[in-house]
């Protein structure tokens, strides 16, 4: 904000989630300590102040960070730096910009766009669509299904190669874990549905109309993917 303003632009700041020293700290600096998003006057206030701002800057080290997928919903376009897992995508949502940049760095990227307003509006959008298509939990939960489509025919062979034995059915991660036994009498095809219904431990399985067999599995039963 400083260089921003030392050029001329009238640059303001908003800072939600934390309080910066004093010396950080002036007339053009709003800050809201913590915002309850449970809250109806405070969520009004993160989405006031989402909405009058034009770049979510968080040039902090994170593994993901859930505030670039909720910027991005909102077609706020994102500065960070470039590490762990942050989901920003160069020119896409926002920039992501290699550790060791400086505020400088930052301020000539946002003054880029300040002079080109088209280019802007577009990595706005673009920022709306990449959450719409991979930064939203519909796309998070989907996303493993390719993988557990079905079991390997290696790992079906091995359970079924002792048949009138119960075999316990087991994931590759605890996650997966599961401690419903499977009988080796059952129809080949039963191992993957029942794994597709128990990805996460957590997660319940909802009946639909239809029967059940000996181990409360049947053919109208399913589960539904949700976020932790």
């Amino acid at each position: 904000m400083t260089a921003l303003r030392d050029s001329g632009i009238d640059a303001r700041l908003t800072v939600i989630g934390c309080t910066p020293p004093e010396a950080h700290r002036s007339e053009h600096v709003t800050v809201h300590p913590q915002l309850n998003k449970a809250v109806p006057e405070e969520l009004h206030r993160f989405e006031a102040a989402i909405a009058a701002a034009h770049f979510l800057v968080q040039p902090s080290y994170e593994s993901y960070g859930f505030a670039f997928c909720e910027a991005s919903a909102m077609g706020l376009p994102a500065l960070c730096l470039r590490v762990g897992g942050v989901p920003v995508r160069d020119g896409v949502n926002g920039h992501a910009l290699p550790p060791g940049a400086t505020p400088g760095d930052f301020a000539a990227l946002i003054r880029r766009y300040l002079d080109d307003a088209p280019a802007y509006a577009a990595l706005c959008a673009s920022a709306r669509r990449e959450y719409e298509v991979r930064l939203n939990w519909d796309a998070w939960g989907w996303a493993p299904r390719p993988c557990c489509a079905g079991p390997s025919r290696r790992n079906r062979g091995a359970r079924w190669r002792d048949r009138g034995r119960v075999l316990p059915l087991r994931g590759r991660s605890r996650q997966e874990h599961t401690d419903v036994p499977l009988s080796a009498d059952r129809p080949q095809g039963a191992g993957a549905a029942i794994r597709r219904r128990r990805l996460d431990r957590h997660q319940p399985v909802r009946p639909r109309p239809g029967g059940a067999d000996a181990h409360g599995f049947g053919r109208g039963r399913r589960a539904a993917v949700h976020p932790p």
